[in-house]
């Protein structure tokens, strides 16, 4: 019995010593299991993370191309903020979002694009330069000396705003249905149904012959003579003098501000009339409003009586744009950089003076104006010595432009020359002449001598590409011509017809002069070349 017993027991520790051996094995394998598990998740997760830098890279690049296409494309940088949120609108990551800052000392705008996909984010960093450009002067038309529209001159613009038209030392006469805001240093005249359909304001007196004359916007007046209102003003009217009206029983709408006598004769003022205490309202011929305390129906919006009224500040501009032409000015001007092309006063043959000048068979009937249709990168003529560059020869040049030219002479006679644009491009054409007697920055009036000439207009068409048109001297324009673009000049003539389209075209370094409500912005910017870029830690 005992031996039995002993195998028994015996067998038995044998069993177990077996499954202690399998328990261990399998021990061994689990740990090893989890040990590869974790391997396997651990390099999962590193390339799950690589693929998610990665992609959030590409979404940062990405975003940061959408950008600065954008910024090419609008000319606008400066405080940028875009994104493309796919799981905002319903979609899934990746996502990017690029804002811009600009430097306006340095002239450089910084890019940062910050690109998520999946754990993953990216930002990245890119700094341009920039240039920027004033995109006519703040004005569609600049002259120096008194101005008159008639009824030949026709104007709009191109934006369907309001035309700006500043007159910085001269008057403005006006008869003629005007689309802009007028500012003048001297006096407005308005007859034969004048309809101006903004602002107008000079530092001189206004005088409004017809009761058909019209101003939709404010009028101001710095002079303390006394204007005579015929017609009809739509907005507020503050005079620097007196005020005398027609018989015409209108009503004024806006406010109103004078510091002298106001004879209303049949009219009435809807606003408020403000007026010193010393002076008195004369209407209906003889009827007179003296007491400060007084009220009356013909001035409905009660009468404010002060002791003094202020005399309009007088309306200030900038100086002459002196502009002496530099090659260097336009290598680039807003992101483009110009060829030069130097016109020779000689022979008869390519790029010469004869070539655009005379009409015969040994120059090719003036081929030189249709030789420019062959140009298709931006071009600089420069014509200096030639003297005048002129179409004017019997061969009616009609020329589809394909790229931007800068014309530079002594003076144009532009007779019968037309330009239009290729399929594809708008071309864009400055004619310049350099100021006679340059006197740098700071010059209040332009200087019309030492060989500087006007720019004659008689039958060209220029509607179908933006033009500046530049002269210390006389912008002459007439045989309705036609015209799209700026002008900028010592004076300004026309006979026989003129149509004007204001669009935004400007010299290198012109200034935004003194501006007004739509006048539009007076400056443009374009991108430039990269500085730097890189991945931020």
């Amino acid at each position: 019995m005992l031996v039995k017993l002993r195998r028994r027991l015996s067998g038995h520790s044998d069993e177990g010593s077996a499954l202690i051996a399998v328990l261990v094995i399998m021990l061994v394998l689990s740990i090893g299991g989890m040990a590869l598990a974790a391997i396997v998740t651990n390099t999962s997760g590193v390339l799950s993370d690589a693929r998610s830098t990665t992609q959030s890279r590409a979404v940062a690049d990405a975003g940061l191309a959408d950008a600065l296409g954008l910024a090419k494309r609008s000319g606008s940088f400066c405080g940028l903020t875009l994104e493309d949120d796919l799981a905002a609108s319903g979609g899934v990551t990746p996502e990017y979002s690029v804002t811009s800052t600009c430097d306006t000392t340095a002239k450089t705008v910084t890019f940062t694009s910050i690109g998520r996909a999946g754990s993953g984010e990216t930002t990245t960093r890119a700094v341009y330069n920039y240039t920027t450009g004033s995109t006519g002067h703040g004005a569609d038309m600049v002259f120096y000396s008194d101005t008159t529209f008639t009824k030949e001159v026709l104007t709009s613009s191109a934006s369907n705003g309001l035309l700006s038209i500043v007159i910085p030392s001269g008057g403005f006469e006006c008869m003629v249905h005007t689309p802009a805001n007028v500012i003048a240093s001297g006096d407005l005249v308005t007859k034969s149904g004048c309809v101006i359909d903004g602002n107008a304001r000079v530092g001189g007196k206004v005088t409004m012959n017809g009761s058909a004359d019209t101003i939709k916007g404010n009028l101001t007046a710095s002079s303390t003579v006394s204007s005579k209102l015929e017609g009809q003003i739509l907005g507020d009217i503050t005079l620097g003098g007196a005020m005398t009206t027609g018989w015409n029983n209108r009503t004024y709408p806006g406010k109103v501000s004078v510091r002298g006598n106001v004879n209303l004769a049949s009219n009435s003022f809807a606003g408020s009339l403000t007026i010193p205490k010393a002076n008195e309202v004369e209407y209906d011929g003889y009827l007179k409003i003296k007491s400060p305390t007084a009220t009356n129906p013909r001035v409905a919006g009660g009468l404010v009586w002060q002791d003094s009224v202020p005399i309009p500040t007088k309306p200030t501009f900038d100086p002459w744009f002196d502009y002496s032409y530099s090659v260097a000015d336009w290598r680039p001007f807003n992101g483009v950089t110009f060829a030069e092309i130097t016109l020779v006063n000689s022979g008869n043959g390519p790029w010469t003076c004869n070539r655009f000048k005379d009409n015969n068979p040994s120059t090719s009937n003036a081929a030189g104006w249709r030789e420019l249709g062959a140009l298709t990168t931006p071009t600089i003529i420069n014509a200096t010595a030639c003297g005048s560059l002129s179409s004017n020869n019997g061969s009616v040049p009609n020329v589809a432009l394909g790229t931007d030219i800068v014309f530079i002479a002594k003076s144009f006679d532009l007779t019968q020359l037309t330009f239009t644009s290729k399929a594809g491009t708008s071309p864009r054409v400055w004619y310049i002449v350099n100021d006679g007697a340059p006197t740098g920055a700071g010059a209040a009036v332009p200087s019309c001598n030492n060989g500087a000439g006007s720019i004659v207009s008689n039958h060209t068409n220029m509607a179908a590409v933006t033009a500046m048109v530049y002269t210390p001297c006389t912008i002459d324009i007439k045989g309705n011509s036609k015209w799209t673009g700026a002008f900028y000049g010592g004076a300004f003539s026309y006979g026989g017809g003129m149509t004007f389209v204001g669009a935004n075209i400007a010299l290198p370094g012109m200034p935004s002069s003194a501006t007004m409500p739509g006048a539009g912005t007076s400056t443009s910017a374009a991108l430039g070349t990269l500085v730097s870029r890189g991945d931020l830690p």
